[in-house]
């Protein structure tokens, strides 16, 4: 429960269309989505190896992000989460594309943004939302602003 409440707090701390302020998933929307056969995954390194099973089974349902990629939430306890990345035309993985542990990050099929929310600290201080954009390659930190920390 306690994971469903953390979502609905990151999706509704997204700004709105009209926030010029930070991106927004309009600003950073793809021209074309994929719709072809998801491509098998092509496991390199160790660490795409340790999540074989995750990364087969997530990309098999195809992209959800970015217009041809697989955002895949590997999980790392109750209020963080760890992801990868998969493209679903060529099977790449991006295993080392997150850039910092957060709370269950925001994405569209139809948008190269990608938000995800950080909170450090004891009584999870110095939270943050962070906006990033994904280049084919790697996560480009785009803006970074201050938000309260879920109770």
């Amino acid at each position: 429960m306690l994971a469903g409440s953390l979502i609905v707090s990151v999706l509704l701390q997204i700004p709105a269309a009209g926030d010029a302020t930070l991106p927004t998933f309009e600003h950073y929307r793809v021209e074309t989505v994929y719709k072809g056969k998801p491509a098998t995954p092509i496991l390199r390194t160790p660490e795409d190896r340790q999540y074989r099973t995750r990364i087969r089974i997530g990309s098999a349902k195809g992209p959800n992000f970015a217009g041809h990629y697989t955002l895949i939430i590997l999980g790392c306890g109750a209020q963080c989460a760890s992801f990868l990345i998969v493209d679903a035309k060529t099977g790449r993985v991006f295993s080392r594309a997150q850039k910092e542990y957060t709370c269950w990050p925001s994405h569209r099929l139809d948008s190269k943004l990608l938000v995800t929310e950080v909170c450090t600290g004891e009584a999870q201080t110095n939270c943050s939302q962070v906006f990033w954009e994904w280049t084919g390659t790697e996560l480009k930190l785009l803006a970074r602003a201050a938000v309260s920390c879920p109770p």
